[in-house]
């Protein structure tokens, strides 16, 4: 089943009809298929051409205020993400807001998976 009609077609989804369908990794646990989220977001890419371009982002670890006091090991991860990136520096949550806002911006852009890491 597409559900290419369903987002051209459904009163209200002005933000798919006007300039194109950001979807964020948490949303593959939404709509997960078989090849993962590369994958699915190729296939919807192809279904909503031409009218909807379709993108993902996949942030690595983001610094995030409460992250430190909702998981015992956010200390150490982040450590651990700043060892490792060659920028000496972890995401936050404005870069991978940066990163959406361009995409959805963007007109020649669909069918990609931005990585929105440090390293």
């Amino acid at each position: 089943m597409s559900i290419a009609p369903l987002v051209r077609t459904t009163p209200g989804n002005q933000r798919f009809q006007r300039g194109g369908c950001v979807r964020s990794w948490q949303l593959h646990s939404l709509l997960r298929i078989e090849g993962g989220p590369d994958n699915m977001t190729i296939a919807l890419a192809r279904a909503l051409a031409p009218e909807v371009p379709v993108n993902a982002v996949a942030p690595g670890f983001i610094d995030t205020r409460a992250g430190g006091k909702t998981h015992p090991l956010y200390g150490d991860v982040k450590q651990f993400s700043l060892e490792r990136s060659p920028l000496q520096r972890v995401c936050r949550p404005d870069d991978v807001a940066a990163v959406v806002v361009d995409l959805a911006a963007a007109d020649l852009i669909t069918g990609q998976v931005i990585v929105v890491t440090a390293a």
